[in-house]
């Protein structure tokens, strides 16, 4: 593992994969030394974690493009990461600003609501690190939230976005935060403080950071299982603008709505179906109907419909699934009718 971790592969095009053997070989063997597990493998491995070159560097060196290089997780963060999760390693506290840092992030991507395999891992080592609560204060402090301190080089790390280039852009440091805060973020007793820091960023002028912050903040309160944020939810879900409100570009543009992405009404239907909030159901429903809202709106509406288990709707749905015009949500429809009809 040590002989590989920062050696440079063969001559060649990196993006055939001539760069990648070095850091395969000390993947496996990181991988291996988990699964032996003394304390002198965790002690290994704690000493390698602290040589490791950015995440992104070796995604670059695995045959990635350059632009997409902050957008994927390393192979050897994984396996060192998926080794203390197996050891249930507990002494990582002096890597957890690396371990913040190796969170990829990409905005080109189809968004997840739940969390990705890299970030439940990384949730769960950090969990076990004992510097979880600092590293939420250390969110909350970079999402403005002035009451709160916290320590400086982990503001700084989850302020950091990974590189990005092109078309794709960096976050802000408030937006990275977010993320960084719905990966992170376990137990529900932060969630009136996230649902202020919402209608902080939702009350602003629109743009990408409201939008980021609003998406994650969002996921955030879906995953912790907050029943008090339900109304926040269903609020947002009704009351913000459709994303047909702001225009349609007109081919060949290939981004459809004018509005600032992401949206985020989508992670409010999802954040109720996880809630399983029955008095959503009229408001899910008539999300799935209505044309002016954006697919991903529809799907995570028909998705939570299943998720809530309400049969009262079964009959609604089957009569919007017959002659639905798109085929994601229709399926999800299908889907989530299926789920209720093999409910006791």
């Amino acid at each position: 593992m040590n002989d590989n971790l920062t050696k440079k592969g063969g001559g060649g095009f990196h993006e055939l994969g001539y760069g990648q053997k070095p850091i395969y070989i000390s993947a496996t063997a990181a991988e291996a030394l988990g699964l032996i597990g003394t304390p002198n493998a965790e002690k290994a491995l704690l000493a390698a974690s602290a040589k490791l070159n950015s995440f992104s560097n070796y995604v670059f060196r695995t045959a990635e493009h350059s632009w997409l290089m902050g957008c994927h997780s390393s192979i050897l963060h994984y396996r060192i990461l998926k080794a203390f999760d197996r050891m249930e390693t507990k002494n990582t506290s002096a890597l957890v600003n690396r371990i913040v840092e190796s969170i990829p992030a990409d905005k080109d991507r189809g968004l997840l609501y739940e969390l990705d395999s890299y970030e439940a891992l990384s949730a769960r080592v950090i969990a076990r690190s004992g510097e979880l609560e600092n590293v939420v204060e250390a969110c909350f402090t970079v999402l403005n939230d002035t009451k709160t301190k916290s320590d400086n080089t982990l503001v700084a790390s989850v302020s950091l976005s990974p590189h990005a280039e092109g078309h794709i852009r960096k976050y802000s440091p408030q937006a990275r935060a977010a993320q960084i805060l719905s990966i992170i973020c376990d137990d529900t007793k932060h969630a009136p403080r996230i649902g202020k820091l919402i209608k902080k960023y939702r009350a602003g002028k629109d743009s990408e950071t409201r939008n980021w912050c609003c998406f994650y903040l969002i996921r955030t309160l879906g995953r912790i299982g907050d029943k008090d944020s339900a109304a926040l939810l269903l609020d947002i879900l009704i009351n913000e603008p459709t994303e047909t409100a702001a225009g349609l570009n007109t081919p060949p543009t290939h981004i459809l709505y004018k509005g600032w992405r992401p949206f985020f009404r989508p992670a409010a239907a999802w954040g109720l179906g996880m809630l399983k909030e029955k008095k959503a159901v009229p408001a899910l429903l008539n999300a799935v109907e209505n044309l002016d809202n954006a697919p991903s709106v529809r799907q995570q509406a028909a998705i939570a419909l299943g998720k809530v288990g309400d049969k009262n709707c079964m009959e609604k749905l089957s009569e919007i699934a017959k002659d639905y015009p798109e085929v994601m949500t229709r399926r999800s429809i299908l889907k989530s009718f299926k789920k209720l009809d093999l409910q006791n």
